[in-house]
């Protein structure tokens, strides 16, 4: 009867070994596959806020140019209303 036991206890063990090692396993793939995907998105990340900041760059310029092009409105609108003024005198 002891033997009976002893090879039942050994193949339960083995068997045991067994779906732990598979589970085990099964966990690391999965940390992999996340980590993969992760990196995926830190890369398209990456490639958006290039994409954003060539974009905020362009704004910038744009916008300059049109305070520099407000500032000449302004000069040039302040000396109509200097010479209108001077004719109504």
């Amino acid at each position: 009867m002891n033997r009976p036991v002893a090879v039942s206890a050994l193949v339960a063990l083995l068997v045991g070994v067994l779906a732990g090692f598979l589970w085990w396993g099964m966990s690391e793939r999965r940390l992999e596959a996340e980590l993969s995907d992760a990196r995926n998105r830190a890369g398209r990340l990456e490639q958006q806020l290039g994409e954003l900041q060539t974009k905020t760059q362009q704004l910038q310029a744009q916008l300059k140019t049109i305070e520099e092009d407000l500032g000449r409105e302004k000069a040039m609108n302040s000396k109509l209303q200097e010479l209108v003024s001077q004719g109504k005198k």
